[in-house]
């Protein structure tokens, strides 16, 4: 039996897309948050490979482990251990509800799984790897608190022979006669208004010199919520500290507070410039 020509075409194109129907199903649903571990960026950050290209995961809640002495090797260790434990492992980001869980260009922030159920997140906290961020509010906050607590007190990571994680204010009082240390002496930490969060831009010649890494600012965030910054702790790159300078001081906080009052804050902020196939992170 002969097909007219115009019925054969309409035949192919549905045909066609039956063919693709399921395949733009499960890219878009099923497949959607799912990608391979590539490389440790930080250790409250993964690269993972999706479709392939190239993302990066930010683990929500956690803050990654700093070091301005050369001879502390908890950063290398928690890095080496992330890479064993995700070494050509697949992983799903469950992002944080009512939350876009989006916070840049290729970027996705949110809880870590590995396939066997365990939440990256909370084992880095359980083993001292990282300390709670409360910058951007989210649902299982005291949970976090309570795995940190937990590694303080069993002495792990951060907390083994020393008696607090690394911060540049150790040895200091509550304040230093009018501005207050965040996270200290009941005074709360300053939360980022996510919409406020100007990406960096990443400085063309170290990114064709291939330079990455972190920059580590001490900053005041003022009781209006607006960032100065006032002194570089930790940087690969004097062009890298730059761009993260002219970034954070656009940013806007909801204030830190002490017994319900705003106050002026010492508040340390950290910057990662990682490089991929698009650029910055």
């Amino acid at each position: 039996m002969m097909i007219e020509p115009g019925r054969a075409r309409g035949l192919v194109v549905v045909l066609l897309l039956f063919a693709l129907c399921p395949s733009v199903r499960s890219e878009g649903e099923a497949e959607e948050k799912k990608g391979t571990f590539i490389r440790v960026a930080s250790t409250s950050s993964i690269v993972v490979r999706r479709f392939n290209r190239e993302y990066f995961f930010d683990l929500l809640g956690v803050r990654p482990v700093m070091s301005l002495e050369p001879t502390d090797t908890l950063e290398k260790e928690a890095r080496q251990y992330l890479a064993s434990l995700l070494q050509d492992r697949s992983v799903l980001l469950e992002q944080e509800e009512g939350r876009e869980g989006r916070s840049g260009p290729r970027t996705f922030a949110g809880y870590v799984y590995l396939e066997d159920g365990t939440c990256l997140n909370e084992d880095i906290l359980r083993r001292g790897f990282g300390t709670v961020d409360a910058q951007v509010p989210f649902s299982r906050l005291e949970t976090f608190r309570s795995l940190e607590t937990e590694a303080r007190t069993q002495q792990r990571g951060f907390w083994k022979n020393r008696g607090a994680p690394f911060d540049p204010r150790e040895g200091t009082t509550c304040t230093d006669g009018s501005i207050a240390y965040a996270g200290v002496c009941g005074v709360s930490s300053p939360e980022i208004i996510p919409d406020s969060k100007v990406v960096p831009d990443y400085p063309g010649r170290a990114r064709r010199k291939k330079i990455e890494g972190r920059v580590v600012l001490m900053s005041i965030v003022s009781k209006d919520g607006s960032v100065r910054v006032v002194q570089t702790l930790k940087s690969p790159d004097d062009q890298l500290s730059e761009a993260a300078i002219a970034a954070v001081e656009q940013w806007r906080y909801r204030p830190a507070l002490k017994d319900g009052e705003a106050v002026d804050v010492y508040f340390t902020i950290v910057v990662d410039f990682l490089l991929t196939r698009g650029g910055l992170q």
